[in-house]
């Protein structure tokens, strides 16, 4: 990665070194399992952002430029007799209709088009796209530990079975912790006779908050490996924990297409879990696709 930006040409304080110079340089992490790590990638310019926040600022704008915002749960697409989607119908009744349909609805993509339409087999995602989800948990700290912690860097720990990340306490003073490894939850949708991972729809905040003892056990796992004694001395224990969905794709590549079998609709998904940096820039794209602007190139790696 150092590499790549020398190739570039891009000025970047991003290094590689030794564990022992890592632990020295952030001592909070002093009891880290470096066992299995040779070489450390260190980015002090590197950051993060709350989702929340992040994405109620562009809703706001996008509502300041004259866009209607209108909240609801989709239920299905609507077609039209030459199987043109014309718009929504939410699952409180009301129907939304357009000229031309974007769906931007992650992990539960591949289910909508099939309840929309299941005898179309031409419609289904089937291997194209698949709702997958890690799971977090969410560590509350005093107003005095914030204090010690607002300066850590997010910590990504790839060696010796950890696969997870933790990140700097938020201004509600949480410091989340994420196992990195996903997990898919594959049901028999009967209608069009396939199978589908989607969140469970039938459960509250599609089950984000019912996590199995499992998937707790898996937190502790990244917890000990990241901040071992660290958060053990300072009786710093796991608050509650939540699941966190997304779409992914075979290769990891965005989804940012027309559907082949559905004119007037679009679909921007496919996010695999490193999508999220990408908010400031990827409504370019899609507005580029919409118009007909998209090039070539990035039409055939995202279609």
């Amino acid at each position: 990665m150092v590499q790549n930006f020398k190739d570039l040409g891009v000025e970047s304080k991003a290094e590689v070194i030794r564990p022992e110079e890592l632990r020295k340089r952030y001592p909070l992490f002093w009891d880290a399992d470096y066992k299995e790590a040779k070489d450390c990638y260190v980015n002090p310019e590197a950051g993060w952002a709350e989702a929340a926040p992040a994405l109620k600022a562009v809703i706001t704008e996008a509502v300041s430029y004259g866009v209607d915002h209108v909240e609801g749960s989709v239920s299905r697409l609507l077609f039209d007799d030459e199987s043109n989607c014309i718009g929504v119908e939410l699952k409180d009744g009301r129907m939304l209709k357009a000229g031309k349909v974007v769906l931007a609805t992650g992990a539960n993509t591949a289910r909508i088009l099939a309840d929309s339409a299941p005898e179309r087999q031409e419609l289904q995602a089937r291997d194209r796209i698949m709702g997958a989800a890690v799971v977090c948990g969410m560590v509350e700290v005093t107003d005095e530990q914030a204090k010690v912690y607002k300066d850590i860097p997010l910590f990504l720990h790839r060696v010796g079975g950890v696969d997870g990340e933790t990140y700097p306490p938020t201004p509600e003073n949480i410091i989340k912790v994420t196992r990195d490894i996903s997990f898919s939850n594959f049901q028999l949708h009967k209608a069009s006779k396939q199978c589908i991972s989607s969140p469970p729809v039938d459960q509250l905040n599609e089950g984000q908050m019912n996590v199995p003892e499992s998937l707790k056990k898996e937190i502790q796992t990244v917890m000990k490996g990241i901040w071992g004694r660290e958060f053990s001395d300072n009786d710093m224990k796991t608050s509650f924990y939540r699941i966190c969905w997304d779409s992914f794709t075979p290769n990891q590549d965005f989804i940012i297409s027309s559907h082949p079998a559905s004119p007037n609709l679009y679909i921007a998904a496919g996010g695999s879990f490193h999508s999220w940096k990408f908010l400031p820039i990827i409504g370019e794209y899609v507005t580029d696709l919409l118009h007909g602007k998209l090039e070539p190139e990035l039409m055939k790696r995202w279609g």
